[in-house]
């Protein structure tokens, strides 16, 4: 019987994964493999964390290494609700497997 394969995560421009030692290691590097290549910068842990969310601190080491422009958050906004929720007692009161789903 064959392995099941793993989805494959898709991965933002000039970023590279590389598996060692069962361990997956997301490089940035503009341009690799010709002669305009950039400098390679190492990125922090994976893209989503391990319940599926993204990682925070992965995307913005990525936007800090893409020279892109950090992104705010409107105040009011749904995407100022959820990290605020998270952020409260009322979310660190709730069980793991409730916070999951």
């Amino acid at each position: 019987m064959a392995r099941p394969r793993k989805s494959k995560l898709q991965l933002p421009p000039h970023v590279h994964c590389t598996t060692a030692r069962a361990k997956q290691y997301f490089t940035y590097q503009p341009f690799r493999g010709t002669s305009r290549a950039g400098q390679r910068i190492k990125l922090p842990g994976t893209p989503q964390n391990s319940d599926g969310m993204p990682n925070s601190e992965w995307w913005a080491a990525y936007r800090l290494a893409a020279g892109e422009p950090a992104t705010t958050v409107r105040a009011g906004t749904f995407n100022a609700l959820v990290p605020a929720y998270k952020a409260s007692p009322e979310w660190r009161q709730l069980s793991p497997r409730t916070q999951k789903e």
